[in-house]
């Protein structure tokens, strides 16, 4: 009856070490799943980074193809100006011209030799 009692002690034991083994696994299966999201979260957070970097660098390009538009519509613009100011020159040139042969008409009257022009 003794070891009977021994037997039946052990085999609680037993139970309640088989049961301690069981909520150890499953613990450590909890903890390797816990350290897998925490990995795939250190994953997500970089990725997150990085498209913050990646959207902040498109922003600067966007910024900087304005940038050489507007440089070049500064340039065209400039270029303009100066055959502006080139044509200017020439329309003064040919007023003043025109002004030389009107004083000369002028100057001549009807008998001048216009040759000389």
């Amino acid at each position: 009856m003794r070891s009977y009692q021994e037997l039946r002690r052990t085999m609680r034991s037993y139970k309640e070490l088989r049961g301690a083994m069981r909520s150890y696994q499953e613990l450590r299966r909890t903890m390797r799943s816990y350290k897998e999201l925490k990995g795939a979260m250190r994953s997500y957070k970089e990725l997150k980074r990085a498209m913050r970097s990646y959207k902040e660098l498109r922003g600067a390009m966007r910024i900087y193809k304005e940038l050489r538009r507007a440089m070049r519509s500064y340039k065209e613009l400039r270029g303009a100006v100066k055959n502006y100011n080139e044509l200017q020159g020439i329309v003064r040139s040919y007023k003043e011209l025109c002004g030389d042969v009107r004083s000369r008409e002028v100057t001549y009257g009807a008998v001048g030799n216009y040759e000389e022009l």
